[in-house]
């Protein structure tokens, strides 16, 4: 099996009630999906949620990785 295409998403999902914390309000969750696809006809997503202060990641920071060298590295590579 080998991945042949994959993308990544950006959503920003709206918390059904926002929550403080001592230094912000949260009111949604931005996350970044990836679907990835393989030969055999098989469909995988993933999602991730990137934030400065836990992971040192940004969604632009994320996205850029992705561009940059994700996407290339993940076509024809086994999934497993």
């Amino acid at each position: 099996m080998k991945i042949i295409s994959s993308e990544i998403f950006p959503v920003d999902l709206k918390l059904s009630e926002s929550y403080s914390i001592s230094y912000e309000t949260v009111s949604s969750a931005p996350n970044v999906f990836l679907r990835i696809e393989t030969n055999t006809g098989i469909t995988a997503y993933g999602c991730g949620t990137p934030d400065i202060g836990v992971t040192g990641e940004t969604i632009d920071s994320t996205i850029k990785v992705y561009n940059q060298i994700l996407e290339d590295y993940l076509k024809g590579i086994d999934p497993l």
